[in-house]
């Protein structure tokens, strides 16, 4: 080894490794390498043989980085979860009732609860409910479906969007939620947020954290420059963010920006049912 300062390894890698910085003396370069590679298996091949020192080295620091990407993700987590009380209250504020789940399963449960069995179910489109499995789960139990999706001509698809004003739940998400409990939705055919503001009887929205926002001009601007270029991807349709990946606040016919709707309050109670969940849904 050419370097005074060489990373080893304290404890075997098999044993979740804590790593640090050992002082080499000059001059014993050789034998500090030598009861390395004789103390630690990880430094050895499965047929015995001692790894490359690069390969080695460039392990450890893979590993390293896993387990940081792990810490980070548990740090993130654990903010998601003290911020989703904030929000829930947020909701509460404005005549919204909302739930957290930690996990998809959780979510999936937590939704099956809400929705009686034999209800009148329609959704607007997006992925995060279907993310959960619940838009599975829907379609293979015993509720009754008013599924646009299934349309084969353009009026059998206006009478499934307009019967859809009249199901027990409509199913969807929020392109952005600030975190006191404003939701922002953006649509193109604006089936989706008319549904959302007027007509069915409940609204349950699955959300991720990842879509909440820290107050109404930035969930708007999540809503403009993540969610509807994203949204743009999944249609056949010439709009500069679909080409570009980003908002140019186009006029183009086949805008998918055409309605936003800001939900700050629901005067009806109970209508809104909304489930935070502790993961990354949707765009």
């Amino acid at each position: 080894m050419s370097r005074r300062y060489k990373l080893c390894i304290r404890h075997s890698l098999y044993r979740h490794s804590l790593y640090r910085i050992w002082r080499i003396p000059k001059g014993h370069d050789s034998i500090w390498q030598s009861q390395i590679e004789s103390s630690h298996p990880a430094m050895r091949d499965a047929s015995g043989q001692n790894l490359p020192e690069d390969t080695f080295f460039q392990d450890a620091s893979l590993i390293a980085k896993k387990k940081g990407e792990k810490h980070m993700n548990t740090f993130l987590k654990e903010r998601n979860r003290l911020l989703a009380q904030k929000v829930i209250k947020g909701f509460a504020s404005r005549n919204m009732e909302a739930f957290y789940a930690e996990t998809k399963e959780e979510a999936l449960d937590k939704a099956l609860e809400l929705i009686p069995k034999g209800a009148k179910v329609s959704w607007g489109g997006g992925f995060s409910f279907e993310e959960i499995g619940l838009k599975e789960a829907l379609l293979s139990g015993d509720y009754k479906f008013v599924n646009r999706e299934a349309a084969k001509t353009p009026e059998e698809k206006r009478a499934a969007e307009l019967a859809a004003y009249d199901a027990d739940y409509f199913i969807a998400s929020s392109n952005a939620v600030t975190e006191d409990g404003i939701l922002v939705n953006i649509d193109g055919n604006s089936n989706r947020v008319s549904a959302i503001a007027y007509g069915p009887r409940h609204v349950l929205m699955v959300i991720g954290m990842n879509k909440v926002a820290g107050d109404l001009d930035a969930a708007i601007a999540r809503a403009r420059n993540i969610a509807a270029p994203a949204n743009a991807q999944r249609f056949g349709i010439d709009t500069p963010c679909k080409k570009t990946g980003a908002c140019a606040n186009c006029k183009s016919i086949d805008t998918i920006c055409c309605e936003f709707l800001v939900t700050r309050f629901s005067r009806h109670a109970g209508r809104f049912k909304i489930i935070l969940v502790n993961d990354f849904l949707g765009f």
